[in-house]
């Protein structure tokens, strides 16, 4: 049986299965709030191990990271899993619209945004968006998909090439996360 996928014939999702008990075997973690980012093939491993394990994560941010065409997969168990897609504007390795770069062709973040909506029941057109690192040197822009029944969908643009990190990128990341734990607290 052949058990390679697309870029390796490792088994990352269980790597990761058994890495994340392993943590929580020996340390205290709190398994309501684990929380995954990762950028470019981090990024693209964001989404394939939030689709491969729905119900680990509260909230995922991949970095301009996107999902080969045919392969945007978001189940519905993912439906309580918050996402914010980080990405920059004049990337040539991982186009943000989508298409062929590099010898791959992705999925656009649109696209892929859209198909979490659906699943949040989110409304269908996306909305400007504010956080508190907006503009910046490197004019960070977000959008949201409002109205969600769980959760939030967000899309956020920065001045940058593929590589380049937006403005108070882990700032972001932590206000991010925090919001998505606020929501833990509120229902605990």
């Amino acid at each position: 049986e052949n058990n390679c996928g697309w870029s390796t014939c490792f088994n990352d999702v269980y790597f990761f299965e058994e890495a994340l008990a392993k943590v929580a075997s020996e340390v205290c973690v709190d398994l309501d709030a684990v929380f995954l980012t990762g950028a470019s093939n981090g990024g693209m491993m964001t989404h394939a191990l939030s689709s491969a394990l729905p119900t680990t994560f509260k909230a995922v941010m991949p970095v301009y990271g996107l999902p080969l065409v045919g392969h945007i997969d978001v189940p519905q168990a993912l439906e309580d899993t918050w996402i914010l897609q980080l990405h920059d504007r004049s990337d040539h390795t991982i186009p943000y619209a989508g298409g062929y770069a590099g010898g791959w062709n992705y999925e656009s973040a649109v696209d892929t945004l859209a198909a979490w909506a659906e699943v949040h029941e989110c409304d269908s057109s996306p909305v400007n968006t504010t956080t508190p690192y907006d503009g910046g040197d490197k004019n960070l822009a977000c959008t949201e998909w409002p109205s969600c029944s769980k959760g939030r969908v967000m899309f956020c643009l920065y001045d940058g090439v593929h590589g380049s990190w937006p403005p108070q990128e882990e700032d972001l990341t932590w206000w991010f996360f925090s919001q998505a734990s606020t929501e833990i607290a509120a229902f605990a």
